[in-house]
Parts: C-alpha cells; sequence; structure tokens
C-alpha cells in the first residue's frame, strides 16, 4: 500500500493495467470474496473440513 501511495502513477498501481486489470483493488476483492467464502463454511458446517455425504 505504500508503494501505491507513494509511485507516480498510484491509479495505475491501485486498478491494474487496461488489458490485465491486475491492479491492488482487484486482489482485495478476490481476498475479500475467498475470505467470506471460507467464513461462511465455518459458521455452517462448524469447521474447515468439507462436509462428507455417505
Amino acid at each position: 500500500m505504500i508503494s501505491t501511495l507513494t509511485s507516480p502513477e498510484p491509479w495505475r498501481s491501485l486498478f491494474g493495467q487496461e488489458q490485465m486489470g491486475d491492479g491492488l483493488l482487484y486482489w482485495l476483492l478476490i481476498a475479500i470474496f475467498t475470505l467470506s467464502n471460507n467464513l461462511m463454511r465455518i459458521t455452517l458446517f462448524g469447521g474447515l473440513e468439507p462436509p462428507t455425504s455417505y
């Protein structure tokens, strides 16, 4: 985050390039989505292991 703020073009660092779109905001959204899915699974199933079907 410090490198984003001190860079000469902070918007490019934050939003990424036009073709790839892999800026800091993209990775932050991916991390939030992944963590929310894991939190929902822990809440619903009571642990990190996936439920077993018999």
